[in-house]
This record gives structure tokens, C-alpha cells and sequence, in this order.
């Protein structure tokens, strides 16, 4: 019995490792691109695998509110996920990357329909900065500036 489980541990770790690896060693372009993925793809399992291990990451919106609790920027982003009514196109700006940061800038055409089914319109830049922390690169700071 102990030697079954033994083998069947070693196995999971054998074929887990190679997955884990690669997630580890995702660089900069790798990460920022699954983020937008995951956004665009309304995946939260992806996204979270971008965020990070501390509870350290600042979030700005729009209209100027400021967040630092990774709790609720979890629960925030997986509300907006559970929603079908929106787009979010984005056209690449800039791209910066050192060693151990890297931005991405974009503009973002966003687009809603409410539930009195009007439609809410958003033109912003959205800058994202990364960290490479603990050997994976790691959202630090999700900041939106309207474009007026």
C-alpha cells in the first residue's frame, strides 16, 4: 500500500513538474499576453496565475479610487468575469522590460451593456506593471486613467 501511494506521488510529481516549471519560468511577454488572455477570455484561473504571492498590488480606477488589498481586487475582477455583457478591446501602447519589471500601456475601447440595457461607453489607458518575484514574472500595479 505505502509503496503504491510512493509511486503514484513520484508519478504526479513527474508529470506536474514540467507544468510547474513553465508557469515559473513564463517570461514578461508570456505573462503580461496571458493576463490580456484571461481578461479577454474571462478566465479567472489563468488571471490569478498572474497575480501575486504577497498581498501587495495597488489598483487605481477610473474615477480615481485607490485599492491595495488583493482580497478585493480577487473578488472585484471575478464579480466583472461572472459578466457577459461587456467588451474590452485594447490596442499595445508600450512595452517596457528590465530584469526584474516590466509595463505594459494600453488603450482600452471598453463597453458595457447595463441592465436597462444601455450602453455604457470607456476610453482609457490601462497601464500594468509587472514584478519578477520568487522566480515568476507577478501583476504589482493595474492603474486606469480615462481618456477624455
Amino acid at each position: 500500500m505505502k509503496a503504491s501511494l510512493f509511486i503514484f506521488m513520484v508519478t504526479v510529481l513527474i508529470y506536474a513538474s514540467p507544468k510547474i516549471h513553465a508557469e515559473t519560468n513564463c517570461s514578461f511577454s508570456c505573462t503580461y499576453k496571458a493576463h490580456l488572455k484571461a481578461i479577454q477570455d474571462r478566465d479567472f484561473v489563468s488571471f490569478d496565475k498572474t497575480l501575486p504571492s504577497k498581498n501587495e498590488l495597488t489598483l487605481i480606477l477610473p474615477n480615481g479610487k485607490l485599492s491595495t488589498d488583493l482580497a478585493q481586487y480577487k473578488q472585484l475582477i471575478q464579480g466583472w468575469f461572472k459578466q457577459n455583457t461587456w467588451q474590452f478591446n485594447y490596442q499595445i501602447k508600450d512595452v517596457i522590460e528590465r530584469d526584474n519589471f516590466g509595463s505594459v500601456l494600453l488603450e482600452v475601447n471598453y463597453q458595457q451593456v447595463a441592465e436597462d440595457k444601455t450602453t455604457h461607453k470607456s476610453h482609457y489607458y490601462l497601464y500594468l506593471l509587472f514584478e519578477k518575484f520568487e522566480g515568476r514574472w507577478q501583476l504589482l500595479h493595474d492603474q486606469n486613467t480615462l481618456i477624455k
